[in-house]
């Protein structure tokens, strides 16, 4: 089984070299923060008990959102003010000829 997870993680560490690689072809920067590695059960049940308190947390309350009106006047004022950025991908990617890959 050890021999498994450590397949696994090599495996994952050239994934993420290879997506870096690209990434960095084209003027970006992938950020590893943490290095891959196998956990045990207890980490896992740690990390889902977290990731489900993060999640209530984030759960919309009475009163966050804006009332309908709120809405409708921002619609139509176009608010040019707003926080929101526009969501402008990551552009065309040819993954199928981009010439790296994955190999073992």
């Amino acid at each position: 089984m050890f021999m498994i997870l450590e397949q696994g993680i090599a495996i994952l560490n050239k994934a993420i070299a290879a997506c870096s690689e690209e990434i960095e072809r084209h003027e970006g920067k992938l950020t590893v923060k943490e290095a891959a590695r196998a956990v045990s059960e207890q980490e896992d049940k740690l990390l889902a008990e977290q990731m489900a308190k993060l999640t209530r947390e984030n759960e919309d309350v009475s009163g966050d959102e804006d009332s309908e009106e709120e809405e409708e006047n921002e619609e139509v004022s176009g608010d040019e003010d707003s926080e929101e950025e526009e969501d402008t991908g990551l552009g065309d990617v040819d993954l199928e000829n981009s010439g790296t890959g994955i190999t073992d």
